[in-house]
């Protein structure tokens, strides 16, 4: 079976990415949201507010599977990015949003994860 691309941390946007990673696998908090607030653009800035608040939401073990859908993932965190995404192209919010899913691999979601996730994001 073939390894998933990692990707490299070859911009501001995926060293943050790589380190809200590392901190919802170590279950510590790491303000995702508010390393991209500054100096990112909108784009990117949507698409890590609406898995913020994709993964805020989750409440059931079922809703955890669901996101681990790579699929199901992208469209539920590039719908949740619509409102914030009025200073961005769409389509610059869905690259954003594949980098996000790149580094967060949704596979590997489940629902310990996915709560880690909420402690690292704010």
């Amino acid at each position: 079976m073939a390894e998933a691309k990692r990707p490299k941390a070859d911009s501001p946007y995926v060293e943050v990415l790589l380190g809200f990673r590392n901190a919802a696998r170590s279950n510590v908090t790491y303000d995702a949201y508010g390393y991209v607030q500054s100096g990112f653009p909108a784009s990117q800035r949507a698409a890590l507010d609406a898995f913020c608040v994709v993964v805020n939401s989750v409440r059931t073990d079922s809703e955890s599977r669901e996101l681990s859908d790579p699929e199901y993932f992208s469209k539920r965190v590039v719908a949740a990015a619509r409102p914030e995404a009025e200073a961005a192209s769409m389509a610059s919010v869905r690259r954003a949003v594949g980098k996000l899913q790149a580094v967060i691999e949704p596979e590997s979601l489940s629902s310990l994860l996915v709560k880690s996730y909420t402690k690292a994001c704010y």
